[in-house]
């Protein structure tokens, strides 16, 4: 053994340094008393520094040892001999996060898995993250040991779980209650023995049960009655949000005050205890804003006008006399006599009984001539003009004129006519959150055409072969061909949280609905800046959306809770009424137009459903039930598809009724199955009158069709653009 007291040592010049095995140690001189790294005079009590414990020759731990508490610091000087393992607090050797003993010596008393938290040996992993993201790949999503995959509507994570008992002396629970209070002691087949299981609601292993965070998507009654159940990207998660004019957690919802200031209650108005009041010498009018005192109703009436009382509400307001016509507050214009009174039709035009009106007169210009039946000029047509048609096309007489439409296997837009391409069909196109995937109808299996981040609505435009899809992380609207290629962007500003989306193949338009703008919204296929919105009023959660070209009309599903609905309108948003409302549907998802009844068909998660409706007389038939959650919805000429989120398979029933083999998730098995669509052989074309040079409308408006109109479209100004926000039939 080396004596390591001939070398240099750290014993006080009062103490002996005493060699020891593996060591040494220090005694202080007698008449001295200390540790023997600090020594002085027995009985003296001028000195303020407190002797440390010594450390030991070598430390043996059998259990844990802290190192003593001390009231006052060392010698500033004696903290060049900490250990390594120690840091120098205000002159005082301090073990480190880890370690044990006096600041002098300090180890890990501690095994290779757990770690000294100053009071006992604990696991490492204890100072994981509590939540994590999940790995995934194209079998699905898993976490690391220690970690339970947590599903919510658009999302996973993996939450900690603390470690299970692993000592196989523990009893048994059915001898030992020690589960947890929110679990139950099961026998398990598999493990021949009695284990731990949270309750319903809870996650973990049984002996640490988490409650699980409820999304209003899966608890229906949770959102306050002025609440509804929005999707969140940020948080990655659905939540209860108070609606407009209410103020809340979304669970609990209360009136939020109207104003905090003057400067929120506009132009000569103030604001009292929360309310916008009128400034004296001031009152509201029928449109809300606060006019002088004394005016017809709160407005001045226009010239000719005269000041009317409704008795029945008794409020004023301002009324064109019979022979003018307008809104009486901004104009009142005189009626001119009827042609059939005095003829004043212009050159190459008649009189002739008005379209809306029978007994009514107007001017209207010869065939071959356009205008307003005061000015008529030559129509430049195809009728007049035939080189204007592509030679494959022919001239057609349509509600909008003569128009050039191309010849059946052909496509274009009359001018200019190209062979339509032969497409891929025969299979299901589904949105899996991550991916969109092909499914052939024969039930082979499924690949991937493109990823994603979540995609939810998906739609195909059969005359071009390419897919539409709405992706709510990206808040994007992407495209791509049915083989995946030629992916891109189609409308990437001004959007929030898309869900459904529908193509119009005739007129290429794209109609998608926004459940956090409350919108419904269409763009050119051809040019996507060229989009508007047709309808933003009275929309609470608007999800499913279709579209039937050949009658003209949209439709789409609002996920209301208090009310739950299915409306429909001209594709311009005109006409808009309520097809189906609660409690014949309660959770309409996904939406159809069924091909060659043309009734309108939807997935229903509440009623557990699929059903359809005909929009004549309103009758609903019943296609498949006892479901357990249906959400995409898919129809052909012989079967009825649906994704179902509970068996996690694409269900289908055909047109006998029978229910055929369902079809397992595709590629993602862990992810939910959102929207459809069916891809078949079938693609029919007709004219629409905006399918050319975008209906003839005015710069900056685009075209939609209205078959009220009397031809047959109307011309609506697109957003962001300077005209006047109102259609213009033609």
């Amino acid at each position: 053994d080396i004596d390591e007291c001939s070398g240099v040592n750290i014993c006080d010049e009062n103490a002996q340094c005493i060699n020891e095995p593996g060591g040494y140690n220090c005694v202080c001189h007698p008449g001295f008393e200390g540790n023997g790294y600090q020594c002085e005079r027995a009985g003296s009590s001028t000195s303020s520094v407190i002797v440390p414990t010594p450390p030991s020759t070598y430390y043996e731990v059998d259990t844990p040892r802290e190192p003593e508490h001390r009231e006052a610091p060392q010698e500033d000087d004696r903290c060049e001999y900490c250990s390594e393992f120690a840091d120098c607090i205000n002159g005082r050797c301090e073990c480190k996060t880890g370690y044990a003993g006096d600041g002098f010596v300090c180890e890990n008393p501690c095994d290779a898995d757990h770690v000294w938290n100053g009071e006992t040996c604990v696991r490492q992993g204890s100072t994981e993250e509590y939540e994590i993201a999940p790995f995934c790949t194209v079998q699905g999503c898993t976490c690391p040991t220690g970690y339970a995959l947590i599903e919510y509507a658009f999302d996973q994570i993996c939450r900690l779980l603390e470690a299970q008992p692993e000592d196989p002396d523990l009893p048994s629970c059915d001898v030992e209650n020690n589960c947890s209070p929110s679990a139950n002691c099961e026998w398990d087949e598999h493990q021949y023995r009695y284990q731990c299981v949270c309750n319903p609601g809870y996650d973990g292993n049984g002996y640490t049960c988490v409650e699980k965070e409820v999304s209003c998507l899966d608890e229906e009654d949770i959102c306050d009655q002025h609440a509804t159940c929005n999707y969140i990207v940020s948080l990655k998660k659905s939540i209860c949000v108070c609606n407009k004019g209410y103020e809340g957690d979304g669970r609990t919802c209360h009136l939020a005050p109207e104003c905090a200031e003057d400067d929120d209650c506009g132009m000569n108005s103030l604001c009292s205890d929360g309310l916008c009041v009128c400034q004296d010498g001031f009152e509201r009018d029928i449109s809300d804003f606060c006019v002088r005192t004394g005016s017809c109703g709160g407005a001045y009436c226009a010239e000719n006008a005269i000041c009317m009382l409704e008795r029945r509400q008794n409020i004023q307001y301002c009324h064109c006399p019979n022979g003018f016509v307008g809104d009486g507050i901004h104009s009142c214009k005189s009626i001119p006599p009827p042609c059939n009174i005095r003829n004043n039709c212009g050159l190459h035009a008649s009189c002739e009984p008005d379209y809306n009106n029978p007994s009514a007169y107007e001017c209207k210009c010869n065939a071959g001539y356009f205008g307003d039946g005061f000015l008529c000029t030559p129509e430049r047509n195809c009728r007049n003009i035939p080189s204007l048609c592509d030679p494959n096309a022919k001239c057609v007489s349509t509600t909008s004129g003569y128009q050039c439409i191309c010849n059946q296997d052909y496509i274009g837009n009359g001018s200019v006519c190209s062979t339509a391409p032969r497409l891929d069909s025969g299979f299901l196109l589904i949105s899996q959150g991550v991916a969109n995937v092909k499914v052939p109808f024969n039930g082979a299996r499924g690949l991937p055409v493109t990823m994603a981040q979540m995609a939810i609505g998906v739609d195909k435009d059969c005359a071009t072969g390419r897919i539409f899809w709405s992706d709510i992380s990206a808040k994007q609207i992407f495209s791509c061909k049915y083989d995946g290629t030629d992916r891109k962007p189609f409308i990437t500003k001004d959007i929030v949280s898309p869900e459904g989306v529908a193509v119009d193949w005739i007129s290429r338009r794209l109609y998608w609905t926004d459940s956090a703008k409350d919108t419904i919204e269409v763009a050119s296929l051809d040019d996507p800046d060229l989009r508007t919105i047709i309808v933003s009023k009275y929309l609470v959660n608007p999800r499913g959306i279709a579209v039937d070209p050949h009658q003209s009309k949209l439709y789409w599903s609002d996920w209301n809770r208090e009310s739950p609905k299915i409306e429909w309108s001209n594709l311009d948003g005109t006409e808009r009424e309520v097809l189906v409302s609660g409690p014949t549907v309660e959770l309409p998802n996904s939406i159809q137009v069924a091909p060659g009844t043309g009734e309108l068909c939807y997935a229903d998660a509440g009623t557990k459903k699929i059903e359809c409706v005909d929009t004549y007389s309103k009758r609903i038939r019943t296609v498949a039930s006892n479901l357990t959650y249906p959400f995409g919805l898919a129809i052909t000429d012989d079967h009825f598809y649906w994704t179902d989120w509970t068996t996690k398979k694409v269900e289908s029933i055909n047109t006998y009724g029978e229910r055929q083999k369902g079809i397992p998730s595709p590629v993602f098995g862990s992810h939910k199955m959102y929207g459809m669509t069916a891809v078949t052989d079938k693609c029919p074309l007709f004219h629409s009158p905006c399918v050319i040079n975008n209906g003839d409308c005015p710069e900056k408006r685009i075209c939609l069709t209205n078959p009220r109109a009397p031809s047959g479209r109307g011309c609506k100004c697109a957003d962001e653009s300077n005209c006047n926000d109102v259609i213009m039939d033609y």
